[in-house]
């Protein structure tokens, strides 16, 4: 078994699996190894036999995401039928019963299925055997990572961020919206992420941008205030135009539905109140600009309001 970490934002993720993934040796993540420490956070990646495939089709014919356990004990076939009720992990899932709020959370893809525990903050990926090469050579992708930061007042944010001088831009956009051109563009300032950034208030309650290893500059583990948000539009030229909090907190709700899905609707107020408050720390514009310029001082003036 193979136990990496990387420490973003404070916070301590703990990736266990049985094969040496190819992605650690890249700088990106490098960056952001941690010396082992108690984690915070535990993912865990695990091979099952060839007979969680059964499971599968009968689920696929049934429903494709059977998400907790309480729907899965109601399927009485497929628990008597199928052998994966073998493994000792999921046997011990169907056999606990009641929907409580401590329970994990199970979903099923085509070959993986995916136990979330929020009482514990683990999530155990079990994987068909053939998925070991894919595994090794495939990339860690930085959805699950969102999954339990609201228990640490943070957020992660599709978005670009710049920092000058502590202060940081943040510019956001849906994919190929500009938020990696918007940021290349800033020639003074350092570019902490092009695609997904950690928010994270400090024990003061303040917000934090954090780097991650989801970029393609440089990565930066470092941090900065945010001081202004950009929501981005192409165009032929540039312009600034003031809004108000409400339109980026509909963006980013929207935005970041997907890394809600493994998440009981019970946290979802909490992660709602942390977007509001995110949205409501800075200024919000629309920028529009082309793709080859943008007034860098017309948005350093935006961050010292």
């Amino acid at each position: 078994m193979y136990i990496s970490q990387l420490l973003i934002a404070d916070i301590c993720f703990q990736i266990e699996t049985p094969v040496l993934m190819k992605c650690f040796s890249h700088e990106r993540f490098q960056a952001f190894f941690s010396n082992l420490r108690s984690p915070d956070i535990v993912f865990s990646y695990r091979g099952v036999s060839n007979s969680f495939m059964e499971l599968d089709v009968r689920i696929s014919a049934t429903n494709k995401e059977m998400s907790y356990i309480s729907s899965f004990l109601t399927n009485e076939n497929v628990v008597r039928d199928s052998s994966v009720s073998s493994i000792k992990l999921l046997n011990y899932l169907l056999q606990s019963g009641a929907n409580s709020v401590g329970n994990p959370i199970v979903s099923f893809n085509d070959s993986t299925f995916c136990v979330s525990n929020h009482s514990e903050r683990t999530i155990s990926t079990h994987f068909a055997p053939h998925l070991s090469f894919n595994l090794s050579n495939g990339l860690l992708g930085h959805t699950s990572f969102s999954t339990f930061l609201h228990d640490f007042q943070a957020l992660m944010v599709h978005c670009s961020c710049v920092d000058f001088n502590n202060n940081a831009a943040v510019f956001i956009a849906m994919d190929e919206g500009g938020k990696t051109t918007a940021a290349s563009l800033c020639k003074s300032g350092k570019v902490l992420s092009d695609d997904q950034i950690m928010f994270k208030k400090n024990e003061g309650g303040k917000w934090l941008a954090y780097g991650t290893p989801w970029t393609t500059f440089t990565p930066i583990p470092g941090s900065a205030t945010p001081k202004a948000f950009f929501l981005l539009e192409k165009s032929d030229k540039f312009s600034l135009t003031k809004l108000g909090s409400r339109e980026l907190l509909s963006h980013l709700w929207n935005e970041h539905y997907k890394s809600r899905l493994m998440i009981p609707k019970m946290y979802h107020t909490k992660i709602l109140d942390l977007y509001l408050s995110l949205s409501s720390s800075a200024p919000v514009y629309l920028m529009k600009f082309p793709k080859d310029y943008i007034d860098q001082e017309a948005i350093l003036k935006c961050l010292d309001h």
